[in-house]
């Protein structure tokens, strides 16, 4: 297939700094559904007033039973099931009801990079930090670990970096910290495709897939590189069909590297953040 190359996008008028934080911040959540939270493996659920604005008091607070070393937090699509990683175990909460239902039986590593609930709510993935490239495959809700998915060139100090599982829930995507992403097949763990980064070690900013995403027919993937660019992969022949180079140039934007990638419902516009603190929305229907 031939390769599309994107030139940059709209230029629009550019708000108050202040505002286009909030816009990120906004942005990044949305795309993620998940929730970093800073704190000490304590999660708090807030509930919202009669006007529509958060309360002051939380709804519930949740406390890991771990180690407490920073927690991160992701709720499954139907939003009954709430995954939560301190920094060593996974932990699932009925929402609802407030307690603890499941936790995995595996020792992960210091902390997950991301989650992705598989499409039914019934699996979670978890990209796991400095732990060979590892992801593992968890059953929701009892945590039971289903399978673990090594990336084939990674080192031992690799991390997986994101996961994504495709619309039907029978396709994962993991980035990595090498130059590569890869599809696995969910059924049977096993690797698919490896999707490796044209530019590989030449590019500016480092080689790490950071994010991944499929878009909403499941056709395509996006993935955002530490080099800044973002490319588009026909799902069913592992293929390149598209670049989209970075528009912020390297001497006045240190950070280039894309932490969010995000198709918008219809699957014509992809939104792509950097770690800069850029927001950039790409027409991406004709792809």
């Amino acid at each position: 297939m031939r390769q599309k190359s994107f030139g940059l996008p709209p230029v629009l008028a550019e708000p108050p700094r202040q505002s286009r934080r909030r816009h990120i911040i906004v942005a990044i959540a949305v795309a993620h559904l998940a929730v970093l939270l800073g704190t000490a493996g304590i999660i708090v659920l807030v509930q919202r007033s009669e006007g529509g604005q958060p309360s002051v008091r939380p709804a519930a607070t949740l406390t890991s039973p771990g180690n407490r070393d920073g927690a991160a937090a992701a709720f499954s699509p139907d939003g009954r099931t709430l995954a939560i990683d301190d920094g060593t175990s996974l932990y699932l909460w009925d929402v609802a009801a407030r307690h603890q239902i499941g936790t995995t039986t595996h020792q992960l590593s210091p902390g997950s990079y991301s989650f992705a609930f598989r499409p039914d709510g019934r699996m979670v993935a978890t990209t796991q930090d400095g732990f060979g490239g590892s992801t593992y495959l968890l059953q929701v809700p009892t945590g039971h670990l289903i399978a673990t998915l090594n990336d084939p060139d990674s080192d031992a100090l690799s991390s997986a970096t994101s996961a994504a599982f495709s619309p039907d829930g029978k396709t994962l995507a993991t980035g990595d910290e090498d130059d590569s992403a890869y599809l696995w097949n969910v059924a049977t763990g096993h690797l698919i495709a490896t999707l490796t980064d044209p530019e590989g070690a030449e590019g500016p900013g480092g080689v790490a897939v950071e994010s991944v995403a499929f878009s909403p027919d499941g056709t395509t993937l996006a993935t955002g590189d530490g080099n800044g660019s973002v490319y588009l992969w026909n799902v069913a022949t592992g293929h390149l069909v598209a670049t989209l180079p970075s528009p912020a140039r390297v001497s006045d934007h240190i950070e280039l590297g894309v932490n969010s990638v995000a198709f918008s419902p219809d699957g014509k516009t992809l939104a792509t953040g950097n770690y800069d603190g850029d927001i950039f929305l790409w027409d991406v229907g004709g792809s």
